[in-house]
């Protein structure tokens, strides 16, 4: 809350001040730095906390105008607070001859923003002694009003305005700041007290409940953690509650600073008001400031120490709340952004309480909540990062042609370089020889006599791995500007002393030029493996444990223009080719910069579980027919009447990653989406899910899903396998077909780096079992018609200790052998659904064995993508072979410039240089039919959109069956056709891909079932209709 209220605070006085507000233009305290976007790729707040509690802010009007601002809020936050636009002075205009009159356009705003973008919205505030007009006490005379007038007064105000939004408002805080702990009585002496007593509370709840009986009503104060006032706000709402009085939680604003109070008194508060039956804890204004209450202070820029203590005094909070996440629902700050904060109009100085900077880049503070969601108390805490920068290991696979060339570097050097320009200062972070986290912590030096442009400058930090895995850097601030600071992790061709990898920082031109004698400030650096798993620095070359504050370390070693100019390499120290630090094989989303909702990294280990009873089976599933299952006739996928259908359908992931429902679900209704899903054509729906969740639901363990309950209370309850069942049960209803797609063996939000169907926790036999499971449970509803048995099986033979291969063999990682082992299982099951069979990533050259090590005996194209094998070594089903379809995945130059890619490419060159050796011939030679599961990426004007093109108007040319890649917002490798409310369509590529669904001559969508229509805006047909209107076959061009 932005207050018109001066607070100079001990441990037990408030001195309350009147005092007008408005809010300052932004400070910017960087030397060099300038405003700058966010950083889409970090780590969603409210994504985070998706188990625990909601996550709001307070934001003024003027956000809801400003792109940057709104889609920041929409990002990290699932509440929103209107700053004081709902307040009564901002909504009452004035008194007319039968009453009030109002001011409701920007309150309309408001709740408009939160109700397109399904995210929630607290009314603050009804009662306050402040920011209430004066002329509301009195008539029109200038008289005080009588107390019952009063009182008739305020039931119309609340009638008129939680009347207004009943519904659209989720909570109140209906009454704020009615205490005051030196009173007697401890009641505040307002207005409202004088001409009423404290009989207008109750009477407030009790209207409010009259107005909206669905909305949650809070008792909202500050200081609630003085045990003199916390005491008699306890009594208070135990007694109002024993009275039958509608209040149904007290809200704890946590206006506080880096020195008062303790986290310890804060929980205190939560213990006392939480041991009343039936009340809840909002966190309702949050904010820190760097100054105690009453300082003469008044820094220019921000102390890092003070920034520091900010940071743990904020994971400290997060982590307590954490335990009391039962009652505390709601935490919510009070500004978006620094240079937001009522604090800096207030008291007329500089001040950094929120989360985010002036240029909205994340303070420690921020990385310190975030750490804080993933603590756990069985394993150590690991720093959640966002995917700032990928690690060689799980790369597309170049072509074996093509020779990889060695990032340049100069010769190895056994002594110190001298005589450079700079010198690097390193303070060591993380003293602890095993950690899952390393802290480089550095300051670049100008030792020369001319300025050096930052962004000519890279320094390397040697180390060990310890397991190879995906890895993540983040600069969690820098005095540069954390944004100007980049990272690459490059592994080493052998390795040597003390290292088989360094992270390369560098500089981009925002960092400017460093002048001489000058240093860069300080840049906090951090990075991790993927899975949390530890380091041993006890070994690293650049870790120096007891130089925990800036010295020279010349085993950190800086470069200008790739020449060593500062310290010493590894002795013998040379990068692998540079093929191994290419982008990801596949776009899925963690794995690139943009993951915004993206899953919080410590997911690689399941959710803690929650037991509840075996949810009903199959049966409780309506299925008013079972006509739709499907058939393959040469290379065509025909129904039960032989007729030619297309399956033109689209990605929606988030079951395989953690979220446990599909991503999005915590913004957007799950029932609308899935409906409007289908409006727009299309007809299948690939599900991607983990092995590793349907075996929890085998065994009777429900992850719980991340969802807005909010805007979906119909899920309210339900534990993730019954949601589930309502997404197969709304898919039914609106004629949309489902495809599951064994996505990755792990519940893991990289889970599709691991190459095969088994892993160091998980057999075959699991992944047999997972399979059989969901198909027996699903195996009477014609709902689910196909089944992808594996997303992207892949590996390096020449390089990788375990890849998919495939032959005839039964080998453990032969995925030809898997496939068939899998699908039979499965069709014992349910011999109607579809096997949809990937591709691998290598296959050999003619005379080649497996064996080889070389990479130029093999073709390599994108994960999955490599099909060649079904020439030699068709899949074989037996008397299950009409149920065959093979499935490639094909992408872009964004994904990675594949040497197919080169200048002028047109379509006939990438089917001769890719599609047709590698998939198409299936298809071409009537084989068997294909399915491209996953296919998309950007719009970008240039070659990514040209192949996207040439892709599109091929697969129209044959009426190729596919699933486009991809519903989410957060895939960065490919974007999606939302925005990150899930609910708004990117309309230029939704046109684009528009003529690649299955339309009639009308153009109206045709469906995959035989009754039901496809969605449910009457606009589009199923099968039979299209069949009896004599429309053509959807079959493969003629060759």
């Amino acid at each position: 809350m932005k207050r018109n209220l001066f607070r100079i605070v001990s441990r037990v006085v408030l001195i309350a001040f009147i005092a007008s507000i408005s809010l300052v233009g932004a400070m910017s305290y960087f030397p060099v730095e300038t405003q700058a976007a966010p950083d889409w790729s970090i780590p969603s707040l409210c994504e985070s906390y998706k188990d625990d509690f909601m996550i709001g802010v307070a934001i003024p009007a003027r956000c809801l105008s400003n792109d940057t601002d709104k889609r920041m809020v929409l990002k990290h936050f699932n509440s929103i607070t209107a700053e004081n636009e709902m307040k009564p002075e901002s909504l009452l205009a004035g008194q007319t001859s039968t009453g009030l009159s109002y001011r409701f356009s920007t309150a309309d705003a408001f709740v408009d923003f939160a109700s397109t973008n399904k995210i929630g919205i607290r009314g603050h505030t009804l009662v306050w002694h402040n920011q209430t007009p004066d002329w509301f006490f009195k008539d029109s005379n200038g008289q005080r009003l009588s107390k019952d007038a009063l009182l008739a007064r305020l039931k119309q105000y609340i009638y008129d305005v939680v009347g207004r939004y009943k519904g659209k408002v989720y909570a109140w805080d209906v009454v704020n700041e009615a205490i005051d702990e030196n009173q007697p009585d401890s009641y505040r002496r307002s207005t409202w007290y004088e001409i009423c007593g404290p009989e207008y509370i109750e009477k407030a709840f009790i209207w409010a409940h009259e107005a909206d009986p669905n909305a949650k009503l809070f008792y909202n104060d500050y200081n609630t953690e003085i045990s003199k006032k916390r005491d008699f706000i306890y009594n208070m709402v135990k007694n109002l509650k024993s009275k039958g009085i509608p209040i149904h939680g007290i809200g704890m604003q946590c206006h506080i600073n880096v020195n008062w109070p303790s986290v310890s008194e804060i929980e205190n508060s939560i213990k006392l008001f939480s041991s009343i039956p039936g009340i809840e804890i909002h966190i309702t204004e949050l904010d820190m400031s760097l100054y105690n209450y009453g300082s003469s202070e008044n820094y220019s820029t921000p102390p890092q120490d003070l920034l520091q203590k900010q940071s743990q005094k904020y994971k400290e909070i997060f982590t307590m709340l954490k335990k009391y996440k039962n009652v505390v629902k709601s935490v919510t700050f009070w500004g978006l952004k620094d240079d937001y904060s009522w604090l800096r109009s207030f008291y007329g100085k500089n001040d950094w309480p929120l989360l985010f900077f002036e240029d909205y880049s994340a303070k420690p503070a921020y990385w310190a909540v975030i750490e804080a969601s993933g603590v756990t108390t069985s394993s150590p805490t690991p720093t959640p990062t966002p995917t700032v920068t990928v690690t060689p290991t799980p790369t597309p696979t170049p072509t074996p042609t093509v020779t990889a060339t060695p990032t340049p570097t100069p010769t190895p050097v056994s002594t110190p370089a001298t005589g450079g320009q700079i010198k690097v200062l390193y303070a060591n972070k993380e003293t602890n020889s095993t950690t899952n986290t390393i802290r480089p912590w550095l300051k670049v030096v100008n030792s020369g006599s001319s300025s050096i442009d930052l962004s000519r400058v890279t320094i390397r930090y040697w180390y060990t791995v310890d397991g190879e895995r995906a890895q993540s850097a983040v600069s969690d601030w820098a005095q540069i500007g954390a944004s100007n600071v980049t990272f690459k992790f490059v592994k080493l061709s052998s390795s040597v002393s003390g290292a088989d990898y360094y992270l390369e920082i560098g500089f981009k031109s925002g960092a400017g030029q460093l002048q001489p004698g000058k240093d860069t400030g300080e840049i906090q650096i951090r990075f991790n493996k993927s899975d949390w798993s530890n380091y041993n620095q006890g070994n690293d070359w650049s870790w120096l444990q007891s130089m925990t504050s800036y010295g020279e370390n010349e085993k950190v070693t800086a470069y200008i223009d790739g020449v060593l100019v500062w310290g010493q390499e590894p002795s013998g120290a040379t990068p692998a080719p540079t093929m191994t630090v290419a982008p990801t094989a596949t776009p899925t989303p963690t794995l690139s910069p943009t993951v915004t909702p993206t899953p919080a990294p410590t997911q690689t280990a399941i959710p803690t579980p929650t037991l509840t009873p075996n949810p009903t089976p199959t049966s409780s599933i309506p299925d008013d027919t079972n006509d739709d299952w499907l058939y393959v006739s040469g290379n065509k996928i025909v129904d039960k009447d032989g007729r030619p259908v297309w399956l033109t359908g689209i990605n929606w992931f988030g079951y395989n990653t953690g979220t446990n429902v599909f991503d999005g679900v915590w913004s957007c209704n799950l029932k609308d989406t899935l409906a409007e899903i289908a409006n727009r054509g299309f007809n299948l729906l690939r599900v991607p899910i983990s092995a590793e969740l349907i075996l929890n639901w085998s065994q009777g363990i429900y992850p719980k899903p991340n969802i807005n309950y909010y805007v979906n209370p119909e899920l309210e309850g339900k534990n993730s396998l019954e949601v589930f069942d309502i997404v197969v049960q709304t898919c039914k209803e609106v004629g949309l077909k489902i495809m599951l797609d064994i996505h990755s063996i792990k519940t893991d939000a990289m889970g599709h780096i691991y190459p095969v169907w088994y892993d160091e926790k998980f057999t075959p036999e699991d992944f047999y079992k997972a399979c059989e499971w969901i198909t027996n449970r699903y195996k009477n509803d014609d709902t689910i018609i196909a089944f992808d048995l594996k997303n992207e099986p892949h590996g390096k033979p020449w390089q990788d200790t375990t890849f998919a291969k495939w032959d005839n063999s039964t080998d453990i990682n032969n995925w030809k052998y898997a496939a068939e082992t899998c699908a039979k299982r499965i069709l014992n099951i349910n011999p109607n659904l579809l096997i949809v069979i990937e591709g691998i990533e290598a296959y050999p050259k003619d005379d080649v064995t497996w064996t080889s090590k070389s990479s130029s005996d093999y073709y390599s194209t994108w994960w999955g993508g490599n099909l060649r094998g079904v020439r030699k070594y068709p899949i074989n089903l037996g008397k299950y072979q009409n149920k065959v379809v093979y499935s490639p995945h094909d992408y872009g130059p964004s994904v990675y410039q594949q040497p197919w890619f080169y200048p002028g490419f047109t379509k006939e060159s990438l089917l001769q240089d890719c599609w047709r050796p590698n998939w198409a011939y299936i298809m071409e030679e009537n084989i068997a039919p294909l399915l491209i599961g996953e296919w998309g990426g950007h719009l970008d004007g240039a070659d990514n959109e040209k192949w996207m093109k040439y892709l599109r108007d091929y697969i129209i040319e044959n009426h190729i069956h596919h699933t486009f890649w991809c519903f989410n917002a957060n895939s960065g490798d490919t974007g999606g056709l939302v925005g990150y409310d899930f609910t708004t369509w990117d309309e230029k590529k939704y046109s684009f891909l528009k003529p690649a669904l299955w339309q009639d001559s009308q153009g109206r969508f045709v469906g995959l079932d035989h009754k039901r229509p496809l969605g449910t805006n009457g606009k589009n047909i199923n099968i039979t209709t299209y069949y009896n209107n004599n429309e053509p076959e959807p079959v493969p061009a003629s060759k």
